[in-house]
């Protein structure tokens, strides 16, 4: 007696061994016996099923879960957040008009200075002189490419300017955030200190420069490279200045001496001001801590 499955051709030893593989359609594709999330093969189905109900795969399996809608929320922020990290700040916005508006006024300073330099009569006050002017040109292209209404995806730098309201303000703090990228994903306001700040600013002056290659932002981009970038000396030497230059570009925080818990005040402060604008929070605990440390 021929004891074959007419389907797959299998041999059976008895009739009973045959009747009981009749039941299970032989020709379906064979089920898993390797499971993914833990990394471990099985010999049967019956042992991955078991697998399936114990604590390790269950608790790996939640892992998974979790990693997973993490990686898809961070890729929903990246797609809905329309701002650049500064670091990627977007120069297209600007054009040669806009450049050369942002200048007006720097030839005579530039010829003088050139004049001065030939001369050597260009001191050392002349030269922090010179900075400050040339800064004042820089910060209206910094405020037109950074701190534009209708280019909202370059606000990637916040300048929060604390100061007393007396008839003269009195500056008691300034705090310089930029929006970055951590390895997570993460959109994050950062916290850098002031000789940085101006640093980054330059930088990103060199690429406008670059870009657009107009002579009077060249030879200012140039100047202040050479004698103003990287040189913590002068920078913290003209701050005031600086940050005074800054203040119209800028949000201030005005601080009322009966106020009993100005941490408090800043904090709640820097927590509206670092909302991106389509309104998903940065890591503010973050820059909070940062505060509490700082003077």
């Amino acid at each position: 007696m021929d004891l074959k499955c007419l389907q797959c051709n299998k041999q059976f030893a008895n009739l009973y061994n045959l009747n009981r593989h009749k039941k299970i359609p032989c020709n379906l594709p064979k089920e898993t016996t390797n499971c993914d999330i833990c990394n471990i093969n099985f010999s049967r189905p019956a042992e991955y099923k078991r697998h399936e109900k114990t604590k390790r795969h269950i608790t790996n399996n939640i892992i998974n879960i979790d990693n997973s809608t993490t990686n898809n929320i961070n890729q929903i922020i990246n797609l809905l957040c329309p701002v650049n990290t500064f670091i990627n700040t977007n120069i297209d916005c600007l054009n040669n008009l806009d450049i050369n508006k942002c200048l007006e006024g720097s030839d005579k300073i530039i010829n003088d200075v050139k004049l001065d330099i030939e001369e050597d009569v260009f001191t050392y006050d002349l030269k922090k002189e010179t900075i400050i002017r040339f800064m004042n040109y820089l910060i209206k292209i910094f405020s037109k490419l950074n701190f534009n209404k209708d280019h909202t995806f370059n606000n990637n730098c916040k300048i929060l300017i604390f100061i007393k309201d007396n008839v003269k303000p009195i500056i008691i703090k300034s705090q310089y955030l930029i929006l970055e990228t951590r390895p997570n994903n993460k959109f994050q306001w950062t916290e850098i200190i002031y000789t940085r700040f101006i640093n980054e600013l330059l930088n990103l002056m060199i690429l406008v420069k670059t870009y657009f290659n107009i002579d009077n932002l060249n030879y200012i981009v140039d100047f202040l490279e050479e004698y103003f970038k990287n040189n913590e000396n002068i920078q913290n030497e003209l701050k005031d200045e600086i940050i005074t230059s800054l203040l119209y570009l800028t949000k201030t925080f005005t601080y009322d001496s009966n106020d009993m818990d100005l941490q408090y005040s800043l904090k709640n402060y820097i927590e509206e001001e670092t909302k991106l604008p389509n309104g998903i929070d940065s890591n503010v605990k973050y820059i909070a801590n940062l505060l509490e440390n700082s003077n």
